[in-house]
């Protein structure tokens, strides 16, 4: 599937693609900040993760949001990547047209909470404790943006 296709079918102009991590690297050292939609490039203590950990760590960096293309064997990396600073997940799913429409939804939630980057994270991460039935981590999220939302 080529990435660069379904992004510009969606009205995307400034797209740049690349297969590997190191790839993602030079485009966070070239520009000033943006939306990175990419995949895990490797577990735990390498690729995005490790790269995320970085990032958090540097100011030249906090203006990326970073959304994952997630296979289910990757699921399990879901907690630790919000911790680390994504705003939001898909499933990578095998086709253009699912791809389309994932990127559709999300793009779709981005605009009904006003680009807010807390929000969109929360609603994502909501989506992945209610997929596990994670009942306390779910009370332990509402809490929280109850006290940053009050309305």
């Amino acid at each position: 599937m080529e990435m660069r296709s379904i992004l510009a079918g969606l009205g995307f102009e400034d797209i740049e693609t690349g297969d590997k991590i190191d790839d993602l690297k030079k485009f966070l050292r070239k520009h000033d900040g943006g939306w990175v939609i990419t995949s895990m490039f490797g577990g735990l203590e390498e690729g995005l993760l490790k790269l995320l950990l970085e990032a958090s760590e540097d100011e030249s960096t906090k203006s990326y949001r970073y959304t994952l293309l997630l296979e289910e064997a990757e699921f399990q990396y879901i907690p630790i990547a919000y911790e680390r600073g994504i705003i939001a997940w898909l499933e990578l799913p095998s086709n253009k047209e699912d791809i389309q429409r994932n990127i559709s939804e999300f793009l779709e939630v981005s605009s009904s909470m006003d680009g807010d980057a807390v929000q969109i994270a929360a609603n994502f991460f909501r989506t992945y404790l209610e997929d596990k039935q994670d009942i306390d981590n779910r009370m332990l999220l509402e809490s929280a943006m109850h006290k940053l939302y009050p309305e």
